[in-house]
């Protein structure tokens, strides 16, 4: 089983429409779509920027071919939206995690 992991970096101002954003357009991508599981969103309690805040997405998936899948089709179109719509204010940055 491996974890999928984007920490995003959001201006605290636009917190809640990026957390609609997530809850919207993200989650049902990775679970509907994709067949991913167990959706996480979590604050992560570190120094930032002012006036921004980190948060954890993490998402299971069962295989390596899923989280393929989502980087080959989805990942690109997936961050250019999110470029689109909220420029800097959001950037995120992803890892992939094996469960041992």
């Amino acid at each position: 089983m491996y974890v999928y992991n984007t920490t995003f970096l959001v201006k605290n101002s636009r917190f809640e429409q990026w957390r609609e954003f997530i809850d919207r357009e993200l989650t049902p991508l990775f679970t509907d779509e994709l067949g991913f599981s167990e959706p996480t969103l979590m604050r992560i309690h570190c120094p930032t920027e002012e006036g921004h805040t980190s948060f954890a997405y993490q998402i299971k998936a069962q295989n390596m071919r899923q989280i393929e899948r989502w980087q080959t089709l989805y990942e690109t179109p997936f961050k250019n939206r999110l470029f689109q719509i909220f420029g800097e204010e959001a950037l995120p940055f992803s890892t992939i995690m094996e469960i041992i």
